[in-house]
């Protein structure tokens, strides 16, 4: 099952070729590069399978589905940017959020 709560810490602060280039996106997006880092933060705790292995098809189908949910959001809802900028928002807490507390 995905890990649904966002209180875990970031685990050995495992940076890959795949987190950069999520935080790339999102910052293509309109975030700050501290505010997109902590965007994925908060995907990443969300979709890593504790019995899985980081790199498991598993971890990487949920992280991927993850980054397309939370892209889409952001393309649709101007308004997110903003909020997540100006703090009213937690980054990290976003990738928690459900759909409809998103629109």
């Amino acid at each position: 099952t995905m890990v649904q709560q966002c209180s875990i810490n970031d685990p050995g602060g495992l940076r890959t070729e795949q987190r950069d280039s999520v935080v790339r996106g999102f910052v293509k997006k309109g975030l700050s590069k501290q505010c997109a880092e902590q965007l994925e933060l908060g995907m990443f705790r969300k979709t890593w399978l504790h019995e899985e292995p980081l790199d498991s098809a598993a971890c990487q189908k949920a992280y991927r589905a993850e980054y397309r949910r939370l892209s889409t959001h952001l393309r649709v809802n101007n308004s997110l940017v903003s909020r997540i900028s100006s703090g009213s928002l937690a980054a990290v807490e976003m990738a928690c959020m459900r759909d409809d507390e998103l629109m």
